[in-house]
């Protein structure tokens, strides 16, 4: 039986992958949320090694790396497919794609780095590319490495110093000592004491370091008591003008409650969309009312997403994505927005920056013609206009306690999430609208990633769900308080502010960009001993 493992875990270059395959794509499963069994990450990548370091060609270890990714990523992104069902196709089936890219690079080069190497190699073109992907129109970063680690507290805790990269990064590094464990055995019928060795010593490190890193303790400036609004609203139902104003009243009731239950509420975070008229245009002048007098007679100020319109009066200004209203006669675009309301002031919309490939936006819409008849190929996807700058929300009266609104798939980039913690916000909020997929894995993985940018900036980030899961995370990425999902809630909490700055705040994306440079050195530096070793043999 242990044998028939092993032969399966490890095959040799000669054999076929597939079994490992489909064992390795049920890691990506079951390392991922909402089952986190973290310990099976170093199996993510045996399939991979397996499959490069076979004797086949390249146009068939091509072939077997994205049937193995594809296959990861049915299983594991399958719920895409609720919301917008040509959007979640075409994520699935493009994805994997990508990550060929380093692949390709690591075929066409690696033999040009010491053998003893090339697998290290491939892992700092992974990174890399984990990270480059990530900045792109195409952007889907879900299917990290660093995403397998939500169950161990003491590895994310590495994310404030390296963001989530470098827990890909320790997750790689597993995968690379597994598999070489793995030859070692298959060729002495023994597993190696060293390689045992240096395992156990890895480990040690990343959970004492994490340990150590997870006792720092974050300076905190102060305190806001928040209010989030869960109203569970049906996320296609509230699109329906029957129902539009009476979601309103629900919001504005359930936050008039919470005002009853604790008078120290300073702010309510409503979720993504939550209203859902044109809320700064006329059209939406009464709902602005609405909140507004709502903040007058509670003294809470609202956080809010709702859809914003700009409109085009001169059409040579109107970008190519932007559309035509014969009612108005001129060109307008309309953004998944949010903004901060209260009693008095004139409000400062928030455009989602990040959108989500063909489901909120076709790519390079705006920059490559015939993507604009693309979008309407597709039934209307990707409707949505593209935000231009951060903004850092601040309360009225309240100056330091400031945040941005980031809005649902924005909380999956880490970049974006520094750059708002860099102009200053002392508190991270988190709105979204996860009931398009309903009873899946989508919404809990989803509620992790939060887990991640608190830690990555080490900011308490506030996550205010339509349907869920909403919540309050500290700074060390623990959940303080949460609610169900699919329920309507209130949950109350006091959040921390912060204005330090961790090590990935300073530093940034340095670890995807070391690993980059270093696997490039590493060919030159080959090539360079080689031609040593050369010299000297002809002395």
């Amino acid at each position: 039986m242990i044998s028939r493992i092993h032969s399966i875990l490890f095959p040799g270059p000669e054999e076929p992958t597939w079994k490992l395959m489909i064992v390795g794509a049920l890691c990506w499963v079951l390392s991922y949320p909402p089952f986190n069994l973290s310990f099976l990450a170093p199996g993510l990548l045996l399939p991979v090694f397996a499959i490069l370091t076979g004797h086949k060609s390249h146009l068939r270890k091509t072939g077997e790396f994205y049937l193995y990714l594809l296959l990861a990523h049915s299983l594991t992104l399958y719920w895409i497919c609720f919301s917008t069902f040509a959007g979640g196709v075409l994520a699935i089936l493009v994805n994997p794609v990508f990550m060929l890219f380093p692949v390709l690079i690591w075929l066409l080069t690696h033999q040009w780095v010491s053998r003893r190497y090339q697998l290290f190699y491939l892992g700092c073109l992974w990174i890399g590319f984990e990270y480059l992907l990530s900045l792109w129109e195409l952007a889907f970063p879900w299917m990290l490495l660093g995403h397998s680690q939500f169950l161990f507290s003491w590895v994310l805790e590495w994310a404030s110093a390296g963001g989530v990269w470098l827990v890909s990064f320790f997750v790689f590094l597993s995968s690379w000592w597994l598999w070489e464990s793995g030859q070692s055995h298959q060729k002495t019928g023994n597993w190696s004491r060293s390689y045992l060795m240096t395992g156990l010593a890895g480990f040690l490190f990343i959970m004492a370091g994490g340990w150590l890193l997870s006792l720092q303790p974050v300076q905190e400036d102060g305190s806001v008591r928040a209010a989030v609004i869960q109203p569970n609203v049906d996320p296609w139902a509230k699109w329906d003008g029957d129902n539009e104003y009476q979601n309103l009243v629900q919001l504005t009731g359930m936050t008039r409650k919470a005002a009853e239950t604790d008078s120290l509420i300073q702010l309510a975070i409503w979720p993504e969309t939550a209203v859902s008229f044109y809320l700064l245009a006329d059209r939406g002048r009464f709902a602005l009312d609405d909140i507004r007098l709502l903040s007058a007679q509670t003294g809470i100020q609202v956080a809010t997403g709702y859809p914003h319109v700009t409109y085009f009066d001169d059409s040579t200004l109107a970008p190519p994505s932007a559309r035509y209203s014969r009612i108005q006669n001129r060109y307008y675009l309309h953004y998944n927005a949010a903004t901060l309301i209260d009693s008095g002031r004139s409000q400062i919309p928030y455009g989602k920056m990040m959108l989500v490939p063909f489901a909120e936006r076709v790519p390079w819409v705006d920059s490559v013609p015939f993507m604009k008849d693309l979008r309407f190929n597709l039934a209307g996807l990707g409707g949505w206009g593209k935000g231009q700058d951060t903004v850092v929300f601040a309360l009225s009266g309240q100056d330091s306690i400031r945040f941005p609104l980031a809005i649902c798939y924005e909380s999956a980039f880490p970049h974006l999430i520094r750059e708002f913690t860099l102009r200053g916000a002392t508190v991270l909020a988190v709105i979204t609208n996860d009931g398009w997929w309903g009873h899946t894995s989508g919404y809990s993985q989803h509620f992790e990633f939060s887990r991640l940018r608190a830690i990555e900036n080490r900011r308490w980030v506030i996550r205010s769900a339509n349907n869920g899961i909403s919540g309050f995370i500290d700074p060390h990425g623990k959940v303080i308080r949460k609610s169900e999902f699919w329920t309507d809630d209130i949950l109350i909490e006091t959040a921390g502010l912060s204005s330090g700055q961790s090590l990935f705040m300073q530093w940034g994306h340095w670890v995807p960009v070391t690993l980059l440079i270093l696997g490039f050195l590493l060919i030159p530096i080959a090539l360079f001993s080689r031609l040593f070793v050369k010299a000297t043999i002809r002395d």
